[in-house]
This record gives structure tokens, sequence and C-alpha cells, in this order.
């Protein structure tokens, strides 16, 4: 991407991702998001977070998905396409996000769900359905863990699945 490249105005530009540094995979994920003009070690809670929720929107464009963007339904933090299997299903992302600067993981966020989140993940995907107008379909609920461990390096893991909602 050119140094002179201007930032995105379309749809990435609400979670603060440059679109053209999205789609080169040459990239590294931190050039392609805006940053606090401060060490990691220096972020407040909510810049954890929205950091943390933009690295996972580009894991997600760069494995696949589609049409990555914010949640438009509480309960989750981003919603995308996932077009890799036999047919599309629209997911909506939570993204539990940390910091572990001592890199030992006992700050990495969990992935578990536990009864009342899954229910909570099933209403909000509820609400995905009837913000799109659809009555058919296949909806999924994920979960993504990203905790950032040092400047410019974060681990991620996602749970595909944590819960799901048929509409036939």
């Amino acid at each position: 991407m050119s140094k002179t490249a201007t930032k995105s105005t379309d749809r990435y530009d609400e979670l603060g991702i440059d679109r053209y540094a999205l789609t080169d995979c040459g990239t590294a994920p931190w050039d392609a998001i805006e940053r606090p003009a401060k060490g990691v070690e220096a972020y407040a809670t909510g810049e954890v977070e929205r950091e943390c929720v933009r690295l996972a929107a580009v894991f997600l464009s760069r494995s696949g998905f589609e049409d990555v963007e914010a949640s438009p339904v509480a309960g989750a933090d981003l919603r995308a396409t996932d077009t890799r299997g036999e047919r599309p299903e629209d997911v909506l992302i939570a993204v539990r996000a940390g910091r572990d600067l001592e890199g030992d993981g006992l700050d990495m966020p969990g992935l578990n769900v536990t009864t009342q989140q899954g229910r909570d993940l099933r209403w909000s995907l509820s609400s995905l359905a009837q913000w799109c107008g659809c009555d058919r379909g296949r909806y999924r609920a994920d979960v993504m863990a990203v905790a950032i461990v040092g400047q410019r390096v974060a681990k991620l893991r996602h749970l595909t699945g944590a819960a799901w909602l048929d509409l036939a």
C-alpha cells in the first residue's frame, strides 16, 4: 500500500480499518487499523477493546469472510458473511478483548459460553434475522478471544458456532 493512500470512507471507516490495507495480505494487520499514538501498555480499557475488535475484523476478512462490519444488533461486536462453506451464513461475532503483556496466558480472554450467554447469542441472532427482514436462512454466532501481548503482537482464538439459528 502506498504511504500516500487515503483512509477509506466506506463501511470499514466506522471500525477504523483502511480498506486498501485490509485486502493486502502483505500488510501487517496492525498497519491496516487506526491506532492510538502510544504504547499498548498505556491503552485504556476502551482502546484495548477497540483495537481487538479491529484486529478480529482484519482476521475475518483475510480468512475469507465477506462484508465484515460493525454489528447492527446488541450482543455482538461484528457481523459478517461466511462464504467458505456449502452455503453462505450470516455470522455475528462477539469479541472478547484483553491485554496480556506478561505473555503468561493468565489474561487471555476465555472462549467459554455459559448457558445464559448462549441464550443471549441466540436472541442476538433472532434480532439479526428480524433486522435483515429474513424469515429463512441459517445464522451463526462465533466468539473470538483477542489478547494484545505486546507492541504489534496479539494472540487470537476463534470459536466457530457458539450458537446457531436455523429458520426453515
